[in-house]
């Protein structure tokens, strides 16, 4: 008996020693759990490492971190640790439900169909199964779902890039200007930055506002430099098939370092998906131009309304990642001075494809067949007649999960029955853009 005491007092260090990483762990994963609750994910996420390196069979732990990287945008990183959370666990609903979302995330439609319908075999009923059913239904009809929790609110974006110009020209934003070209090429460089914050991003509602300010520079033409500060303010609804938006935004602008141009715009649109395969969207641009600055040697008063329509159709590839776009687009013009007041009608077109390589080919154009001036140009004597149409071509390589490098080619031409205002343009140019 005494012998057995002695031995167990010399092996209880080891025993304490051996249970001690266990119960550090518990120790970590319950600070984890804290920062979770308290949406500190990246709390969370330090905690919950800290637990699974000291225990690796600690199954909470696992799911946990998991669900943790999910909220963080780490989708890859979530679906491998809810992969090892379902092995060791798989009669766990909820660690299907996560990886569902997060095969969601990662355009996977697939895998989390599959996911989704697992959780609907073995969860109980309560909020996750009838999640699980409504986004099962909305993926099969639609091929798209919307979280009820957002991962991130805040949310920011920015883009640098330079372009060759073969025809330095100003017209910003699509407003008609009385600028002739330069008919010099120059070498330009753009800066972006901006963010935003998610106040909603529900099933059915969804609302954001966002900020942001671009300036270009031109290496020699630098009359033409050009910055525009945007504030947005983006209310969205979709139900089933059916959704809405009517984002609200104001632009102010500056052309050579001096102010140029203020800009109130209205952009509602409806859309409807057929048969996951047809979206007809319908499309109102409205918006008040307002100017500080003349562009001719004769004051031309050029504040005006204007009024834009398009009806478009997309063509959806199987995956919602192919599409073909045809539209026709009706603007309207009415300006303080006679000079301006115009009517045009357009079509315009547009593709998009996945590449391998993680590339994504978009090809787009816009004709504008007939754009009339209503009155007499008060300079030239003559009611100015316009056709015009552009296309471009851009190729985007994703270089890591939030930048991508976008090279572009763009062609412009602009015909008119006044020469004054006919003039030809290509750029061609690169640019990386980041999101986070």
């Amino acid at each position: 008996m005494k012998w057995r005491l002695l031995a167990l007092l010399f092996f209880l260090p080891l025993i304490v020693e051996a249970a001690s990483p266990a119960r550090k762990a518990e120790v970590d994963f319950s600070q984890g759990l804290l920062a979770f609750k308290g949406r500190d994910y990246e709390e969370a996420e330090r905690h919950f490492s800290t637990a699974l390196e000291k225990d690796r069979g600690n199954v909470s732990a696992t799911y946990f971190l998991g669900v943790t990287r999910y909220h963080l945008a780490k989708y890859d990183e979530a679906v491998a640790l809810l992969n090892d959370a379902i092995q060791k666990n798989p009669r766990e609903p909820e660690s299907f439900f996560y990886r569902g979302l997060s095969h969601y995330r990662l355009e996977k439609k697939d895998e989390a169909i599959e996911d989704f319908k697992k959780v609907t075999e073995l969860a109980s009923a309560g909020p996750m199964y009838d999640l699980s059913v409504s986004y099962l239904r909305r993926l099969q009809e639609t091929g798209f779902i919307s979280e009820v929790s957002q991962e991130r609110r805040w949310f920011l974006f920015g883009n640098f890039g330079s372009l060759s110009d073969s025809n330095v020209s100003l017209n910003p934003e699509g407003v008609t200007l009385a600028t002739l070209p330069s008919d010099q090429s120059d070498l330009q460089f753009s800066a972006e930055g901006g963010g935003g914050y998610r106040f909603l991003s529900g099933e059915k509602y969804r609302l954001s506002a966002k900020t942001s300010y671009t300036h270009s520079f031109h290496l020699e033409l630098s009359e033409f430099d050009y910055g525009v500060a945007d504030v947005e303010l983006e209310p969205s609804f979709r139900e089933g098939r059916f959704g809405a938006e009517i984002p609200v935004a104001y632009q102010f602008s500056f052309l050579g370092g001096e102010k140029y141009l203020s800009r109130p715009l209205l952009k509602p649109s409806v859309q409807y998906l057929f048969e996951n395969r047809f979206l007809s969207r319908l499309t109102l641009r409205g918006r008040l131009d307002s100017f500080f600055q003349a562009v001719t040697n004769v004051a031309q008063n050029r504040d005006a309304k204007n009024l834009e329509v398009e009806v478009a159709e997309y063509l959806l590839g199987d995956d919602q990642k192919h599409f073909l776009k045809l539209s026709y687009i009706f603007e309207e013009n009415w300006a303080d001075g006679a000079d301006w007041d115009y009517r045009a009608h357009g079509v315009g077109f547009s593709m998009k494809s996945p590449l391998f390589l993680e590339m994504t080919f978009y090809f787009y154009g816009e004709v504008f067949f007939d754009k009339k001036f209503h009155n007499i140009d008060s300079i030239l004597g003559t009611r100015r007649d316009d056709f015009s149409q552009v296309y471009g071509i851009k190729l985007t390589r994703k270089i890591v999960r939030s930048v991508d490098f976008v090279g572009s080619y763009d062609f412009y031409r602009n015909s008119s029955n006044q020469s004054f205002f006919a003039y030809s343009r290509q750029m061609v140019g690169g640019s990386f853009a980041f999101s986070f």
